[in-house]
């Protein structure tokens, strides 16, 4: 047990705990609490937090996960789920496949469905910034290269393919920490060694509530949450 809790610790990642600790606080969802699906997380979510309740789920089959693709039409799972996350992960898909996973993933959804993205054109000015950096480094980071190549994420049309389905009764916005904030974390922890990379996230952990904290409305943010209450007739 000590070596997996230590083992969990060197992974842990601050842009991960950011944006997973404004997620439970914006579905205010417990440990114990009911069912919860995780869309596209892998093995690396909720359960990093004390969750016990919950199924992680990525596009592929990975060891601790099971497999759930969001862009087909035949996605279905043994029930729906209380409460269903998807965080950071539609920004990935082909644009194509939008209004399809968007379908999939209310029709998984009993209660609560979070879904986080990056936000437009104040994402992707960032996103290329931060790719020509890696590019003059030498240093090649996949996700970062998939959000170049989807382009500029449409945050309306998401927000006009929920406004238009039948079992969608309430949808809230809220912004993720503040871009400036986010900026600096990012080009702080920058690192091609990975232990170096991991050690700085080390460093930080002390500070993880003051950072949180810092995330401004007056402010850009990076990415933001969308909240969708789901009412089945």
């Amino acid at each position: 047990m000590i070596i997996g809790i230590l083992k969990d610790f060197w992974v842990w990642r601050i842009t991960v705990y950011l944006r997973y600790k404004k997620a439970i606080s914006i579905l205010g969802i417990k440990k114990h609490s009911d069912s919860i699906l995780e869309v596209g997380s892998g093995t690396y979510g909720l359960r990093y937090f004390g969750f016990k309740n919950v199924i992680s789920t990525d596009f592929v089959s990975h060891s601790g996960n099971h497999k759930l693709d969001i862009t087909k039409d035949d996605v279905s799972m043994s029930s729906a789920f209380d409460y269903v996350l998807c965080l950071d992960v539609l920004e990935h898909i082909n644009k194509k496949h939008i209004k399809t996973s968007v379908h999939n993933l209310l029709a998984l959804t009993k209660n609560k469905l979070l879904i986080s993205v990056p936000f437009g054109e104040v994402a992707y000015s960032f996103d290329n910034e931060l790719y020509s950096y890696y590019i003059s480094k030498n240093y090649v980071y996949k996700h970062l290269s998939e959000h170049i190549s989807v382009g500029v994420f449409n945050f309306n049309y998401i927000l006009s393919i929920l406004s238009c389905h039948k079992d969608v009764s309430s949808i809230d916005i809220y912004n993720g920490i503040n871009l400036k904030t986010y900026k600096k974390l990012i080009f702080f922890l920058f690192s091609k060694n990975k232990k170096m990379f991991y050690l700085k996230n080390k460093l930080i952990y002390p500070f993880r509530n003051v950072i949180l904290k810092s995330s401004s409305d007056d402010l850009d943010p990076y990415r933001k949450f969308i909240l969708v209450e789901v009412s089945r007739s």
